[in-house]
C-alpha cells in the first residue's frame, strides 16, 4: 500500500508513515509466527510491496537473500534506513516496480511474501499479481500472502456509534470502488484457481485497548481514508471530521473500550513444477 494509492486515498505521508509503522508492530508477530512454522528453507525471497521495509528482518531469518519491491521511491527510502538499522545491506536489494510486471527472471525465487498487497488493488487485478508471482517462482517455492478481511470483525466494544458510521462508510467506500472488502476471505480460493497447492492458514484479529497505540491506528486509518470516504460519497468531508473528532473522544473518555482490527487472513501455497 503506498500513499497515492488512488484506492486507498491517503495523502498524508508523514501520517502514513506513522500508520505503516504502528501496523507493523501488531501484523509482524503475526508473520514471523506463520513463516516460522512453514520450515523455509533459506535461499532467495521476493517482498512485493514491500513499503517501509516492515518484513525485512523476518525474512531476513528465512532467506540468505531478498528482493523487496515497491512503487513508492519514497516507501523504499524508509526501507533503506530498516537495511541500516539492522545491517541487511548484504542480503537486501530493493527496487523499484510494479507487482503486475515483474522485471525479475522465471524460478527466481524460493519465497514470494506480500502483506497488504492486494487489499488496496483492484480485484481483476489479483490474478495477474499471483500469476507473476508463480511464474518468478522456483518449483516448490512457497507464495505467502497476508491480506484483510475489511468487512470482517471490525468493531469496538463498549460500542461507538462514531466508530461504527467510520467503518461502515469505509466499507461502502471500497464497495463503491473496484477494490473488495473480502480478499482475505479469498486468498485460497484464488491460489487454488492459479494452479497452487495450499500448505497452511491462519486468521486472526489484533485486539487493543484504548491507550494502546494500535487502537490510535484505527484514529490514524480514518483519517487516511477521508478523501476516499469524501470522493465516494459514503460520507462528506464535514461528516467524517464530526465522527473522527467523536471518536477520538470516545477513545480519550473510555479507557476501557477495546478496539478489533478487521480480520487478516494468512495463505501459504506451494508451486509443484
Amino acid at each position: 500500500m503506498t500513499p497515492e494509492n488512488p484506492y486507498f486515498g491517503a495523502t498524508n505521508k508523514e501520517l502514513d508513515t506513522k500508520r505503516l509503522e504502528i501496523q507493523s508492530s501488531g501484523f509482524n508477530p503475526y508473520t514471523e509466527k506463520f513463516l516460522e512454522d512453514l520450515g523455509l528453507s533459506k535461499e532467495t525471497a521476493l517482498d512485493l510491496a514491500t513499503g517501509t521495509g516492515a518484513v525485512l528482518t523476518i525474512l531476513a531469518k528465512y532467506a540468505n537473500r531478498i528482493t523487496a519491491l515497491d512503487s513508492d521511491k519514497d516507501q523504499l527510502a524508509e526501507a533503506q534506513k530498516v537495511i541500516e538499522l539492522f545491517n541487511l545491506g548484504s542480503k537486501v536489494e530493493l527496487r523499484q516496480g510494479n507487482a503486475l510486471e515483474l522485471d525479475l527472471p522465471d524460478n527466481t525465487f524460493s519465497i514470494v511474501h506480500a502483506r497488504l498487497l492486494l487489499t488496496n488493488l483492484p480485484t481483476k487485478t489479483h490474478s495477474q499479481v499471483v500469476n507473476e508471482s508463480i511464474r518468478v517462482l522456483k518449483p516448490g517455492g512457497v507464495l505467502v500472502l497476508e491480506e484483510l478481511g475489511v468487512d470482517r470483525g471490525w468493531h469496538a466494544k463498549p460500542p461507538s456509534s462514531h466508530f461504527e458510521t467510520l467503518v461502515n462508510a469505509v466499507i461502502e467506500a471500497r464497495n463503491r470502488t473496484e477494490i473488495s472488502n473480502q480478499t482475505g476471505p479469498e486468498l485460497e480460493d484464488l491460489v487454488t484457481i492459479s494452479g497452487l497447492k495450499t500448505i497452511a492458514k491462519n486468521s486472526y484479529s489484533i485486539e487493543s485497548r484504548a491507550k494502546d497505540p494500535f487502537t490510535q491506528l484505527n484514529v490514524m486509518f480514518m483519517t487516511l481514508y477521508t478523501p476516499l470516504l469524501v470522493r465516494t460519497g459514503a460520507l462528506s468531508k464535514e461528516e467524517s471530521e464530526v465522527h473522527l473528532e467523536g471518536l477520538k473522544n470516545d477513545i480519550k473518555d473510555n479507557p476501557d473500550m477495546k478496539v478489533w482490527a478487521p480480520q487478516m487472513f494468512q495463505v501459504a501455497a506451494k508451486k509443484l513444477s
